[in-house]
């Protein structure tokens, strides 16, 4: 991936962590909330608003960030810290729709990189990689269609309710909605 790109992520999964290691999620969705044209922004203290409308509407948190690759990294270090999953798109600067795709979920030891095209950033696999796994037979190319099937999916954000609990204690402000059981 090209560190000169606009890149699309998707946070999502349960927000179970402890207050230090969500301030800095908090403080890197932040600076990813600026990296987006035409926005100006928010403070770490919306980041949790962000995610409770994220759970309310059943969603990922989405941000757009242009050309600050470090911006990018960040937000992915500290999601992988805080056991948030992520799946983003990338593309090239100066080229139309998305070409390629990144994912971590909590249990992963590396990130799965793996090629989308167009504007709906649609998974695909390179024709020699499908076609050696067609030589092995037909469960290497379910393995693999598989594992980009589970890859890039796009979950929602959940805040668990001992997460609330805490956050709320902290601030003393009891306005954070834990995910509901239905």
């Amino acid at each position: 991936m090209a560190k000169n790109s606009v890149v699309e992520i998707h946070l999502f999964g349960r927000v179970d962590t402890d207050l230090e290691t969500f301030e800095n999620l908090a403080n890197a969705g932040s600076l990813a909330s600026f990296g987006t044209p035409y926005s100006t922004g928010y403070g770490n203290e919306q980041f949790i608003v962000e995610l409770e409308k994220a759970q309310e509407e059943k969603r990922a948190v989405t941000y757009q960030i242009h050309d600050n690759w470090e911006t990018f990294e960040e937000l992915r270090a500290n999601c992988q810290s805080a056991g948030i999953s992520y799946v983003a798109h990338t593309a090239n600067a100066g080229e139309e729709g998305w070409s390629g795709g990144i994912s971590w979920r909590p249990g992963m030891n590396n990130e799965f990189e793996f090629l989308v095209r167009g504007e709906k950033a649609e998974p695909m696999v390179p024709v020699n990689i499908l076609r050696a796994a067609h030589n092995k037979g037909e469960e290497a190319v379910a393995a693999i269609l598989d594992a980009l099937t589970a890859n890039t999916r796009i979950g929602v954000i959940e805040i668990a309710e001992e997460f609330s609990n805490a956050m709320a204690a902290a601030t003393s402000i009891a306005r954070i909605a834990p995910a509901r059981r239905f």
